[in-house]
This record gives C-alpha cells, structure tokens and sequence, in this order.
C-alpha cells in the first residue's frame, strides 16, 4: 500500500481498518484527520451570519466526518417535522464565542445543517 502524506501538515496518514486515514479538502488534496479538524474549525471561525455548513449529530455533540473535532451541544430541542411527523431536532452551541443553530430532520442519519446565527 502506497504511503499517504497530509498536503498540509506533512504528516503520513495512517489507515485504521474502517478508513483511509485522510479525508480531502476543498482542492481535493489529501489531508490527516486531525487537519480536517483545523479546517473545519477555521470554516467554523471565519463564517458570517446566515452560513451554512454540514456536520454530524451525536445527540450530545456536533462532529466533523472523522469525529476529530467535537462542539458540545447546549441545548436541544426534539419535536415533530411538519412533514409527515417526521422528527425534527434543533440544537444551538455556542464555538469560541460564536453562535450557531443546527436543524436535524429524521432518525436514519446523522448529518445536521449548521447555520451561524446572531449572538
């Protein structure tokens, strides 16, 4: 197997059974988990009210794919969807002095839309 370094950090990326050990960013360059997470913190960071970014929901916490950045959820919402009672789950946290909302439609997946509010 051909070895795999991060185009940011240098790092080589180490496949763990389940995953490749790297994920790509947005100019398709191969990158280590933990510089997914640096990047996704920095999209986190750098965000203006209204933007919107794709995540996963735990039922505690917001995560990135490979689940090496972790944002505590503070509070939580469960209710029905208007579309055929599906369940509908918000939640809002605060990152780094940031505010932001995150819609969770369905039981059969994880992903959550994250959008940046006031606050």
């Amino acid at each position: 197997m051909k070895t795999v370094k991060c185009s940011r950090c240098g790092n080589v990326c180490i496949p763990d059974g389940l995953s490749t050990g790297y994920g790509r960013d947005k100019h398709n360059k191969k990158v280590c988990f933990n510089c997914c997470a640096k990047e996704d913190r920095e999209k986190l960071l750098n965000s203006k009210m209204g933007d919107k970014f794709t995540f996963y929901y735990s039922g505690s916490c917001i995560s990135n794919w490979p689940g090496t950045l972790k944002i505590p959820v503070q509070y939580i919402r469960n209710n029905g969807h208007n579309w055929h009672g599906v369940k509908r789950t918000d939640v809002w946290f605060t990152f780094e002095g940031l505010k932001f909302w995150g819609l969770h439609v369905g039981s059969s997946h994880q992903l959550i839309t994250v959008t940046r509010i006031r606050g």
